[in-house]
């Protein structure tokens, strides 16, 4: 670890990483050592590293400060924001948002971070936006997230954007049965918008989001959003609506 440090130091991050992965240190501690020097350095690491190395890296990254526990006798340099993750994520999107030529190639990295920030649906969105121009790699990377996840966490994330062409570019690369996913958004389609989210809500156990949907349908539907507070117990929730 005292190489690594020195390492660190010089800011010979391609070796440091090609170590850590060759000796099995958890990747944390690239971050942990030097939190300060990682940040402002996260630009050269991101031209210099191969995106392989960033996610591996990614998918290790937890609140852990790995120099207060299985490497507290190497002394951290800088001290580390509260929030690592949120921190860390957040520097690595901002970074990956300004190389729109290599955008492409880092939205692995990038779909890493969403998962990681609990903000899937954000990531699905960017991948929408980035479709037309690169379809395969934006493929890819549903495919990564989808292994980071799962099908139905995956694909119930892009109905919950009320998007169904989001929701059926996802679906479309799971391993569910398209009968399955056709069906139920036809149906969807059949709705007046407003309907739809409620729909959409219900599906996915929002009740209270969708008591909201259901009475900005109006008057028509009033009878039916008195009976939807009653089944799921929503009267506390409906005074607010």
């Amino acid at each position: 670890l005292t190489h690594l440090t020195a390492l660190i130091e010089d800011n010979q991050f391609v070796r440091v990483f090609e170590e850590m992965r060759k000796h099995r240190v958890n990747m944390n501690f690239v971050y942990d050592y030097n939190p300060e020097k990682f940040l402002v350095s996260f630009p050269e690491i991101l031209a210099e590293l191969q995106p392989s190395h960033l996610e591996l890296f990614l998918a290790e990254l937890c609140e852990e400060d790995t120099t207060l526990t299985m490497y507290s006798f190497i002394t951290s340099v800088s001290i580390a924001p509260p929030s690592k993750v949120a921190v860390v994520c957040a520097r690595v999107l901002e970074v990956c948002q300004t190389q729109e030529e290599k955008m492409k190639s880092l939205l692995s990295i990038m779909m890493s971070c969403y998962v990681k920030l609990d903000d899937v649906p954000e990531g699905l969105r960017c991948i929408k936006k980035l479709h037309s121009l690169y379809p395969s790699e934006s493929d890819a990377a549903i495919r990564y997230m989808l292994i980071l996840t799962d099908d139905d966490t995956l694909v119930n994330k892009a109905l919950g954007t009320y998007d169904l062409e989001l929701m059926l570019l996802v679906a479309q690369k799971t391993q569910k049965d398209p009968k399955e996913y056709l069906m139920f958004l036809q149906e969807l389609q059949s709705y007046e918008e407003q309907y739809r989210k409620f729909k959409i809500d219900e599906h996915l156990g929002r009740h209270v989001a969708a008591l909201t949907a259901l009475i900005g349908c109006g008057e028509d539907r009033f009878e039916e959003a008195c009976q939807y507070v009653e089944k799921h117990s929503l009267h506390v929730a409906s005074l607010r609506t």
